[in-house]
């Protein structure tokens, strides 16, 4: 359903108004914003409807860019940048482990969060007498604060379709470590192995685990630095971050989270399900002995399986998309909705062409959403559609500065932006210059000085 505010001009206010009202099976249309205006009215309305919004863009480039830009509006962790994997569709490689890593942090960040907000349910007495224990006074929803702070997430066209495992799984494979506690060695090293980490002789990149006799050095995608264990018989005696390259202690911890490195599931049940379903799937294709025996002895032998990303079907018994990861409540905002649905459009004809020439037994359907799947989970929720031309639902003045940044180069003085200073001052308008960093800032000044 579409709705529009009434014909005429249109403010930052109304646009910001428009993206907090629209509710579940709600389009909002919007039209005319240029460069970072666009990061500045979806900031404002996160801030304003307390909702959680995920904002795709057409590829990881400019969601990245966008990222940035939101970054600049509001606090650096009410941000989430969910990186592409940057494989083509059954490709047989493994995500570079550092986007890996963000995946998995991303997607565990959000499948802590409840999917509704529901209020016949319940809270956990615990965070009942942390509220009413600490004295609180401000306006605390302990069911809000159990399901987690709302977020702003930005994401390329392919994470909309792409199938994930199921929210409940990422959520409940965790391993919790304290200092002072028992953990056996090796049933710590059996599990990591399970989770996709990789055992090295020393640990550089997230998603890697190394041991010395009693010390375990892991890399988890949620840490900024890996984690040391040391360990007398079962016991964790400490806890610490450490430095990869000088492999100096920093910062003691009394205990901490270690999430999946991988979205594959590698325990021991899940290549048991794995082996089920490949050996239905040898009588459903005719399978030649030499195009599925060797996996199936990589998964009853517990090797690393590479092209585990596309093989995902296999390792659970249903999958979810990002929409089940979601609150029921979040707004999606889709910028250029056209060049979106081009990329998501061509993503699943090339799954279709790539799964036919690797002669996969995986079926496209299995690992992205189609056009009409896609639509239909659309359809559902609070959608707000950036369009690039004006005139398009509403539209908001707003100007580029390109021209002004090319006539600065041309003339190689800052007389352009000052006669545009000028001019907006005299219209009335408040005018706002930033900078990257203080000095930067400082820097400016000193050129505007006199400047009047």
């Amino acid at each position: 359903m579409s709705f529009l505010l009434p014909t005429g001009k249109h403010s930052i206010k109304d646009a910001v108004e428009g993206v907090c009202s629209t509710g579940l099976g709600q389009r909002f249309v919007l039209s005319g914003l240029t460069g970072s205006s666009k990061a500045y009215v979806l900031a404002k309305a996160f801030l304003s409807s307390k909702k959680s919004i995920l904002i795709v863009l057409p590829d990881n480039e400019v969601a990245e860019e966008f990222a940035k830009d939101l970054e600049f509006f509001l606090k650096k962790e009410d941000v989430k940048f969910y990186p592409a994997t940057e494989l083509l569709p059954f490709e047989r490689q493994e995500t570079h482990p550092e986007i890996a890593a963000k995946r998995m942090d991303f997607l565990h960040s959000l499948a802590k969060i409840g999917r509704s907000l529901d209020p016949t349910q319940t809270v956990p007495p615990s965070t009942l007498r942390q509220a009413q224990g600490s004295g609180r006074t401000d306006s605390f929803d302990p069911l809000r604060q159990a399901q987690g702070r709302p977020f702003i997430a930005i994401t390329a066209a392919v994470n909309l379709v792409e199938k994930l495992p199921p929210r409940e799984a990422i959520k409940n494979k965790i391993i919790k470590l304290l200092k002072g506690a028992e953990h056996p060695r090796e049933t710590l090293v059996l599990t990591l192995l399970d989770m996709g980490y990789k055992k090295m002789t020393m640990v550089e990149e997230r998603g890697e685990f190394s041991v010395r006799g009693g010390i375990v050095d892991i890399f988890p995608p949620s840490e900024k630095y890996p984690l040391r264990l040391e360990l007398s018989g079962d016991e964790i005696d400490s806890i610490r971050t450490f430095d990869p390259v000088t492999q100096r202690s920093q910062r003691e911890l009394t205990e901490v989270s270690i999430l999946p490195a991988k979205a594959v599931d590698l325990s021991s049940e899940a290549r048991n399900l794995a082996k089920n379903k490949l050996l239905e799937r040898v009588e459903e294709f005719s399978l030649k002995r030499e195009d599925w025996e060797p996996l199936y002895n990589s998964l009853r032998e517990h090797e690393n399986i590479i092209e585990g990303e596309f093989l995902l079907p296999l390792f659970y018994e249903k999958l979810e998309t990002i929409f089940d990861y979601l609150p029921s409540d979040a707004i999606i905002a889709l910028i250029d909705p056209s060049k979106i649905f081009e990329e998501t459009d061509g993503i699943f004809t090339e799954a279709i062409e790539r799964a036919h020439s690797e002669k996969s037994i995986i079926k496209p359907d299995e690992l992205y959403l189609d056009r009409d799947s896609l639509d239909k989970l659309l359809e559902k929720m609070p959608l707000v559609a950036i369009e690039p031309f004006k005139n398009e639902g509403i539209t908001i003045e707003t100007e580029s500065n390109l021209d002004l940044r090319q006539d600065i180069a041309l003339k190689k003085d800052l007389s352009p932006l000052k006669k545009m200073l000028k001019d907006r001052l005299d219209q009335g308008f408040s005018v706002f210059v930033t900078a990257h960093n203080k000095a930067q800032a400082e820097r400016f000044g000193e050129l505007l000085d006199g400047f009047k």
